[in-house]
């Protein structure tokens, strides 16, 4: 948190930081303020957007463990014709394994003991494995997160729908109908556009949210 402030202050923008903080010993710094920050956020498992003469970091796993804050469908309910729906033909999604881990090991040596030892988490199925001077709850940390990076958008989907303006990336989302597809989503990328002939149109990229934790 306090490496965030003090690039944001360098340039005069505000800051948010809305993660758990984590203590760092020693870190040096390659490339630009903006490069370093955002490798940095990422070796953590967050976010770091930049809008508004704001900095940004959010945690998106704590972020998808929100309840949904709005629903879309495959067909309205009987109950409510005027439930937002998918525009018609505009569903697509994706569902992979590659790339994906249940699992993982980060290997880091002991200087006082002068040994190596090796920081598990999760099942040895698809196993993710890193090495790195990190301190014990350091490696646990960046592996998590990097399981966890791993792991976001193993199932996507995209689609359209009538201009939605209250909604936002980063929401959580229901989607309703497309068989298997139906579930709870995390809002990655959110699109507003206008043509005279469309009208108003609002396009939605979403990861799904799985339920998985690395003990």
């Amino acid at each position: 948190k306090r490496i965030g402030e003090t690039i944001a202050g360098r340039y005069g923008l505000a800051f948010t930081y809305d993660a758990d903080d984590y203590d760092i010993e020693c870190d040096e710094q390659d490339g630009t303020d903006s490069g370093y920050y955002n490798q940095l956020c990422k070796n953590y498992g967050l976010i770091l957007k930049v809008y508004a003469r704001r900095l940004w970091v959010y945690d998106r796993e704590k972020y998808k463990a929100k309840d949904a804050v709005w629903t879309v469908y495959e067909v309205a309910p009987l109950t409510d014709k005027t439930a937002l729906c998918v525009e018609e033909g505009s569903f697509k999604w994706n569902t992979k394994l590659t790339g994906t881990y249940t699992g993982g090991v980060y290997t880091y040596t002991n200087k006082q003991k002068k040994i190596n030892i090796n920081v598990k988490v999760g099942t040895e199925e698809r196993q993710l494995k890193l090495s790195g001077k990190v301190s014990s709850e350091d490696a646990k940390a960046r592996l998590i997160a990097k399981l966890k990076n791993a792991n976001h958008g193993a199932t996507t989907i995209s689609f359209t729908v009538p201009g939605y303006p209250v909604g936002a990336s980063a929401q959580c989302i229901n989607v309703v109908g497309f068989g298997k597809m139906a579930g709870k989503y995390f809002i990655d990328e959110m699109e507003h556009s206008y043509s005279p002939s469309g009208g108003y149109k609002t396009q939605i990229k979403a990861s799904k949210v799985e339920q998985e934790e690395f003990a």
